[in-house]
């Protein structure tokens, strides 16, 4: 599916700041130092520099107010520049999540540590306008989501929201928003709106530059076709997959969309997929990409096309990140990988082999990318974070993991949230609930 790109570089305007005094040079020296022991040590997967520099911050800038901020929409068709100001880290790792009810939704965030749950914002209506895809910053000073037709922002303690984007009020076609991706470097962001015409044509990928509020068209989709957009790689391009609600064939392949690069060239196929691709991921490094895959069975069909089950065979793979040979990390002949999320101490799967009840090997996994260590941490029917950043499942510092178990499709039950050791261990359940809750990510407070 070959679609039109047109997409122009903005950049931030980079302030320098002179060093005045002797002792400042001194600490600057020793910090630099101090950074560059810590990155001549190997690792298999990097973090991103921006981790690095947000703790240099925090050690040396105090907390700052937010300056005033605006909730209501910017003029149709543009964007409006992100607000910050410092926001100093403590030590404890708290996950920020969305609990969503008949009537609001509401991002709070949970102290592993304390036990203490915070209320960063809250929004009032039915699911039209519902808080979904929460994302924690690189930097995890904020949180970015979507509220119905919103593209909102907010600062960890809860200060500073703020209103990105909106798109405009159409009547007889549904304004909500999607699909929302921020950029490690935090200056980007893509998501999905609705055509301005509405159907049959699929949404439209648009990219929001936080530093000066433009608004730019990356695609459009062709008609029932979606595309499904799920990580950055690096700054500068996104990878994606195709799909169709009616489709016969499975579009399963994927693909880059260069952010930068000329209308013409700036899509690229990555991996071709045989079978029904579930799930992808990038590792932070920008070198690997982690496919997972399991087989589809054609269970029946009708007006609006044909229906699948997914099935075992499962295998999650990789390879690199431009294409190229797959290196095997797991698989299985009876079970069937439904969710992939990568982290920096390795891999977290899960499985789910019935949708009726919970299977033996049911329940959330690790495996080291070399497909050793391989523990299962959670039973049940569990389900991850949307986003694909390191810290979406995986506190910051590797200690803890969070995780949702979902009710057995057809029981009484109530849909669980769990903390536990990703070393392994006893998961502490912290949220019981008929609501619905979506994880967004890992922070510092």
């Amino acid at each position: 599916m070959k679609t039109p790109y047109n997409v122009q570089r903005r950049a931030f305007s980079v302030r320098r700041r002179t060093l005045t005094t002797t002792l400042l040079l001194i600490v600057s020296s020793a910090l630099l130092i101090l950074l560059a022991a810590c990155g001549s040590q190997g690792a298999s997967i990097n973090t991103t520099a921006l981790n690095t520099s947000s703790v240099a911050l925090a050690a040396t800038v105090a907390t700052k107010a937010m300056p005033p901020t605006q909730t209501s929409c910017p003029a149709n068709g543009q964007g409006r520049p992100a607000v910050t100001a410092p926001l100093v880290h403590g030590n404890q790792q708290s996950v920020v999540y969305g609990h969503t009810t008949s009537s609001k939704s509401t991002l709070k965030s949970y102290n592993a540590s304390t036990g203490q749950t915070a209320i960063l914002t809250s929004v009032s209506g039915n699911s039209q306008v519902a808080l979904v895809s929460a994302q924690v910053s690189t930097d995890g000073q904020y949180v970015m989501f979507i509220t119905g037709r919103k593209l909102q922002m907010i600062r960890m303690d809860g200060q500073g929201l703020q209103t990105l984007y909106c798109y405009p009020a159409v009547t007889g076609i549904p304004g909500n928003l999607t699909d929302l991706l921020w950029s490690p470097n935090q200056r980007l962001a893509v998501f999905e709106e609705p055509p301005a015409t509405g159907g049959p044509a699929g949404p439209v990928v648009r990219l929001l530059n936080l530093g000066n509020g433009s608004v730019q068209t990356l695609a459009h989709s062709g008609e029932h076709v979606a595309i499904q957009l799920d990580a950055w790689l690096g700054n500068t391009q996104v990878y994606y997959t195709i799909y169709s609600g009616a489709m016969i064939a499975l579009y399963n392949n994927v693909y880059a969309l260069n952010v930068t690069g000329p209308t013409d060239k700036n899509s690229t196929e990555v991996a071709p997929i045989e079978g029904n691709l579930w799930d992808m991921n990038l590792t932070p490094d920008g070198r690997t990409l982690i496919l997972s895959q399991c087989a589809a069975v054609l269970t029946g069909g009708n007006g609006s096309g044909p229906q699948y089950q997914m099935m075992p065979p499962s295998l999650i793979s990789a390879q690199s990140a431009n294409g190229g040979i797959l290196r095997f990390i797991y698989g299985s002949h009876v079970h069937m990988v439904v969710q992939t999320r990568i982290s920096n101490q390795g891999l977290l799967f899960v499985i789910e082999d019935t949708t009726y009840m919970v299977g033996p090997q049911d329940g959330l996994w690790k495996i080291n990318f070399d497909g050793t260590g391989l523990t299962r941490l959670l039973s049940g029917h569990t389900v991850l974070a949307d986003a694909h950043t390191t810290w979406a499942n995986v506190s910051r510092d590797g200690t803890f993991y969070v995780a949702i178990n979902k009710p057995v499709q057809g029981a009484n039950t109530s849909t669980k949230v769990y903390v536990g050791p990703f070393k392994g261990g006893t998961p502490k359940n912290f949220i019981t609930t008929n609501d619905a809750i979506a994880i967004a990510g890992w922070a510092i407070r």
